[in-house]
């Protein structure tokens, strides 16, 4: 067995701190050999530990690589809906058209608001056609 122990660490501070390595008492080199185990054995977690957050963190650069590219897809689909919204109706409000600059919730309510504004329109148009089509038809039939 060897008295310097199984690990480096060991070994120099051993060199460092005993002048007379045959002086040492008898089960010693036990100890010294135990002390160069757990040495080893706490090397070897932290090499495995470093290498598990090398791989996290690459990992981690990726999801914030995809989570950056997606938020910039976002935003601009943001944008070019507050345009298209924007375009949609000039007589929006002041606050609304401000609003657009705000959020996607936002933006879903005031188009949301346009769709509905849309649907009354040609629901109102239709009326407006049936209602002269009847007229003309109360017309035609008194000629």
């Amino acid at each position: 067995m060897d008295v310097l122990g199984n690990n480096k660490l060991v070994a120099r501070q051993l060199k460092k701190y005993i002048k007379n390595l045959d002086d040492m008492p008898e089960g010693f080199a036990d100890f010294i050999e135990a002390v160069g185990e757990s040495y080893n054995h706490y090397e070897n977690d932290r090499v495995l530990l470093e290498r598990a957050m090398d791989i996290s963190s690459s990992e981690l650069e990726d999801v914030l690589v995809k989570i950056r590219k997606e938020s910039k897809t976002q935003k601009d689909v943001l944008n070019e809906l507050k345009g298209i919204l924007g375009g949609l109706n000039d007589e929006n409000t002041h606050e609304e058209k401000h609003s657009f600059e705000n959020d996607i919730t936002t933006l879903t309510t005031i188009l949301k608001r346009q769709l509905d504004k849309k649907r009354k329109n040609r629901i109102s148009k239709r009326r407006h056609l049936c209602s002269y089509g009847r007229s003309s038809i109360f017309y035609i039939g008194r000629v």
